[in-house]
C-alpha cells in the first residue's frame, strides 16, 4: 500500500502482481483501514474469480455423460404428455426399431442418449436402403419399404418435441413409484431433426391401389371362418363395424348392444376422434357369421373381458400383423391389410347406403375423407346398374331374422331352426 502523493488528502494504492501479471488499484480514500478492507475484497474476488475460471475449464474439458437410451424410453412413457399409452409405445418402439436396424447387434438400451446424433441417422437410412434393395422383389415392393422407413424415424422423433424434451429432463416417478432425478439430454437434438429430412427417402410415391379380385376377396371371406380365434375376431371386427386396429385391441364384450331393433357396437373407449366415445351398427353378413361362430365355439368371455385374448403387444400388434401375413399369402397388394377390410366394408355400405353414411358409418371428420381414400372397391367394382338391394350387405337387424332360429346378445341361439341373419 501507498500513497502516490504527501497530502493528507491523498487515496491508498496497492500495486501486486497476480498471474505474473503487475496490477495496480486505487482505494479511493485517504482512510488507510478502509483502504486495506477494500484492497483485501479485491483481492480475494480475484482469486475467486480465478477459481470459477479454473472450474469452468475442467468441466467443459471433462466428457459430457447423458443419459442411456434405456432410461431415456423409461423416462418418456411415465411423464406428463398429452398423449394416450398405445401412442407412447409404438413412438418407442419406432424407436427401439431405428436403433436396432442402425447398430444391429450392439445393446441398444445401454447405448447413451448422445448416440442419437447425425451419424445415427445416416446408418438407419444406409441400413434401410440395403434392406430394401435385398429382400423386396419388385420396385413396388422396394417402394413400400422405403415408406415404412420413413414412417418409422418419423414417428420415433416424436419422443424428442421440446415438451417432452423439457419433462424428462425434470424429476420423475418410475413404474414402481421411485423418484428418479432428471434426465442428463444434449442441449438439442436439432441436428437429428435436420438429418432426418436431410436423409430421408425422397419421392417414395405410394403405391398405386390395386383392388383385389373378385376370387381373391371371395376367397377370403371363405377363410375367414376357418381362422384361429383372435384372427378371426380381429378381421370380423373390421368388416362388422368397421373398426382401426386400436379400436378392436379396446373393445370388450359389455359394448355389444341393441339399440332399437339393430345390433350396435357402443361404450367409452379411446377413438381417433378423441371423443372417448363410440357407436357404430353391425354390418351383415359379417355380424351374423361373426357372433354364430363365436357362440359354436364358445368363445365369449365374462362383460369386462377384451374380445381379443392375450397381452397387450398380442392384442395391439402380434394378431393383426397375423392377420396381415395371412392376406398377404391370399393375394391381397393393397398397401394396408387390415384396414383394407374396413375400407372393403365401408364401400359396401357406400354401394348400398351412399357416401355419405359411409363417412358416418367410418367415423370420419369428413365426407371428403371418405371418397379420397375409401372407395377404392367401389370405384373398381361397381356394376354398370347397380341394384343397391341386390347387395349382400344390409345392417343387423334382430327383425330380419326370417324363421324361427334368433341370436341374443351374448350369442346364443334363442330359438330352434336354422336362419340366414346375412340376408
Amino acid at each position: 500500500m501507498f500513497k502516490r502523493f504527501e497530502r493528507r488528502d491523498a487515496s491508498w494504492y496497492l500495486r501486486y502482481e497476480f498471474e505474473q501479471k503487475p496490477h495496480l488499484v486505487c482505494a479511493k480514500t485517504n482512510d488507510r483501514d478502509s483502504a486495506a478492507r477494500f484492497f483485501k475484497a479485491h483481492v480475494d474476488a480475484s482469486w475467486t474469480g480465478r477459481l470459477q475460471a479454473l472450474k469452468k475449464q475442467r468441466e467443459e474439458d471433462r466428457p459430457v455423460t447423458f443419459s442411456s437410451i434405456g432410461t431415456l424410453m423409461e423416462c418418456y412413457q411415465h411423464i406428463t404428455l398429452d398423449m394416450d399409452d398405445k401412442t407412447r409405445r409404438q413412438n418407442v418402439n419406432c424407436l427401439k426399431n431405428a436403433l436396432r436396424r442402425a447398430y444391429e447387434e450392439k445393446a441398444i438400451e445401454d447405448l447413451s442418449v448422445g448416440e442419437l446424433d447425425d451419424n445415427f441417422v445416416r446408418r438407419y437410412f444406409e441400413a434401410s436402403l440395403k434392406q430394401a434393395r435385398a429382400a423386396c422383389g419388385s420396385q413396388a415392393d422396394e417402394a413400400r419399404s422405403k415408406r415404412t422407413a420413413n414412417s418409422i424415424l418419423n414417428q420415433a422423433k416424436s419422443i424428442f418435441k421440446p415438451k417432452a424434451l423439457a419433462l424428462m429432463r425434470r424429476p420423475w416417478v418410475d413404474a414402481k413409484g421411485k423418484a428418479r432425478e432428471g434426465l442428463a439430454l444434449p442441449e438439442s437434438f436439432n441436428a437429428f431433426g435436420a438429418t432426418v429430412k436431410e436423409e430421408k427417402f425422397e419421392r417414395v410415391s405410394s403405391a398405386e391401389f390395386t383392388a383385389p379380385a373378385d376370387k381373391v376377396i371371395k376367397a377370403t371371406l371363405e377363410k375367414w371362418r376357418e381362422l384361429p380365434r383372435n384372427e378371426f375376431i380381429a378381421a370380423g371386427m373390421a368388416l362388422s363395424f368397421g373398426l382401426r386396429l386400436s379400436e378392436t385391441a379396446q373393445t370388450c364384450w359389455n359394448l355389444f348392444t341393441v339399440v332399437e331393433g339393430r345390433f350396435f357396437l357402443r361404450g367409452n373407449i379411446d377413438v381417433k376422434a378423441r371423443t372417448g366415445y363410440i357407436e357404430v351398427s353391425a354390418l351383415d353378413p359379417f355380424y351374423s357369421e361373426m357372433m354364430r361362430r363365436i357362440a359354436s365355439e364358445k368363445w365369449r368371455g365374462a362383460a369386462g373381458d377384451f374380445v381379443l385374448q392375450g397381452t397387450t403387444t398380442d392384442r395391439t400388434d402380434n394378431i393383426f400383423r397375423n392377420v396381415s401375413a395371412w392376406m398377404r399369402r391370399r393375394g391381397w397388394e393393397t398397401q394396408k391389410t387390415n384396414h383394407a377390410l374396413r375400407a372393403y366394408a365401408g364401400s359396401q355400405v357406400a354401394m348400398r347406403y351412399g357416401v355419405y353414411t359411409a363417412s358416418v358409418w367410418l367415423r370420419h371428420s369428413s365426407v371428403k375423407v371418405t371418397e379420397q381414400h375409401y372407395l377404392k372397391y367401389l370405384e373398381v367394382h361397381k356394376m354398370d346398374n347397380p341394384n343397391p338391394e341386390n347387395l349382400p350387405t344390409r345392417w343387423a337387424k334382430v327383425e330380419e331374422c326370417e324363421t324361427e332360429r334368433g341370436y341374443t346378445l351374448d350369442g346364443t341361439i334363442d330359438r330352434a331352426v336354422d336362419i340366414d341373419c346375412a340376408g
